[in-house]
């Protein structure tokens, strides 16, 4: 059975993995978040280890003159 994980969002050093908050040293499943960077985290278990990326969107945004 192949478990996925999710990271939707990183801020002030925790990341939004799978519906909560987590920060360095937490338990996501098997693993162990080891690093929390810009745009990715690093997680590791006793066999692997793994990198979580924030999937990139285009986003579009208006920008708005003041009076």
């Amino acid at each position: 059975k192949i478990v996925t994980h999710k990271v939707v969002a990183i801020l002030n050093h925790a990341a939004f993995i799978d519906g909560e908050w987590h920060k360095i040293g937490d338990k996501v499943g098997v693993y162990t978040i080891t690093h929390i960077g810009v745009d990715r985290i690093t997680i590791k278990s006793e066999r692997e280890s793994k990198q979580l990326i924030i999937p990139v969107r285009e986003k579009k945004f208006k920008m708005f003159k003041g009076n």
